[in-house]
């Protein structure tokens, strides 16, 4: 190959200091000066680190086995990173498993120094609300009570009601559910109404104990009915058993394992219809009775300050919000000119 001693323009490389690998002038170096103590020789084609001249590796020079390579770098890389995620791990708190599950210790902050989550009250999130010791009733024509300890407030209702209740007491406490339902009678010429029948359903509705006013029962456990024999408690699952007494009346005892267990009679009154009393501890309880009488749960109250109906303008009471948005007051037309001033002089100039 030949090598041309000029510049772009025809002309020579001026004298003085030469370009990196060549002369003075524009002449290629016949070699490139070895540096000093450095058994590498120096390529003009900059030969990587460890290579003499004409590419073979430098004497002393590790062998080409463990130069630098490709693959070598790529495991180093994926170890650095495995090793960064099994750190970022640790931190979160979580562990790894064949099953590719992962969690946290219940209580505990996922975040080292960050405080653990409060925990929430029972029930909070279902519509129920946790009571260390409860008691409720529905009997005679029928009268309606609900007492009850929760959180150190005490609860203490009684009122008359003569309505079916579908969701007279529930729990979610238990597995499946927990739920006492009744039907009434027709209204007798006073108005009068009796529970003709009440059913304690659990085992989301596969097992229910039902008693009748003429003191007929039933009994269904997973789908299947049950006989029963007086004075003998019947298992009917999950830590639930149901007792027929000596004066017909029907027990149902229900534990959840975890301290927590409610008992509810049915038994018939003198008039022939059903009386339901259960006693209740360490539970979340909902329903008709826990509402101290009210057919729904109570609204939520409307917030202070609510912007007033369209169309009034009202301002809301002092403190209580913004005011309305009220359209600010048209202004007046302008004033009309002078009726002595001339429509042909309508800047009065002619009295000037």
């Amino acid at each position: 190959m030949s090598v041309i001693n000029s510049t772009p323009f025809g002309g020579a490389f001026p004298p003085g200091p030469g370009f990196a690998g060549f002369e003075n002038g524009g002449a290629p170096l016949t070699s490139m000066p070895a540096m000093a103590g450095d058994d590498v020789a120096t390529t003009p084609w900059n030969a990587p680190f460890g290579f003499a001249a004409g590419g073979e590796p430098a004497a002393g020079a590790a062998s080409s086995q463990s130069l630098w390579s490709f693959g070598s770098v790529m495991n180093d890389f994926m170890n650095a990173v495995s090793s960064l995620l099994g750190q970022l791990g640790s931190a979160l708190g979580t562990t790894g498993s064949s099953s590719g599950t992962t969690g946290s210790t219940p209580g505990q902050s996922p975040l080292p120094g960050v405080p653990a989550p409060a925990p929430q009250p029972p029930g909070s999130g279902n519509g129920e609300t946790y009571y260390s010791s409860a008691t409720a009733s529905s009997v005679g024509d029928p009268h309606d009570a609900f007492d009850g300890t929760s959180n150190g407030t005490q609860i203490d209702n009684r009122w008359n009601n003569m309505d079916a209740h579908g969701d007279l007491l529930n729990s979610d406490s238990f597995a499946g559910g927990y739920r006492i339902s009744t039907a009434v009678t027709q209204p007798n010429a006073n108005g009068v109404t009796l529970n003709e029948s009440a059913t304690v359903t659990t085992n989301g509705g596969a097992t229910s104990v039902t008693l009748n006013g003429d003191g007929s029962y039933s009994v269904i456990s997973n789908g299947q009915s049950v006989s029963l024999q007086q004075g003998v408690a019947t298992s009917l699952g999950n830590g639930e058993s149901v007792t027929l007494n000596a004066d017909g009346s029907l027990t149902v005892n229900d534990s959840n394992g975890q301290g927590g267990s409610i008992a509810t009679t049915l038994s018939l009154n003198h008039s022939s219809g059903v009386d339901v009393r259960a006693s209740a501890s360490d539970v979340d309880l909902g329903g008709y009775l826990t509402r101290g009488g009210s057919a729904a749960p109570p609204p939520a109250p409307a917030p202070t300050g609510a912007a007033p109906a369209p169309g009034t303008g009202a301002a809301p009471a002092p403190g209580t919000g913004a005011a309305p948005n009220v359209l600010p007051p048209v202004p007046p037309w302008p004033t009309p000119l002078s009726s002595s001033t001339s429509s042909l002089d309508p800047f009065g100039l002619e009295s000037l």
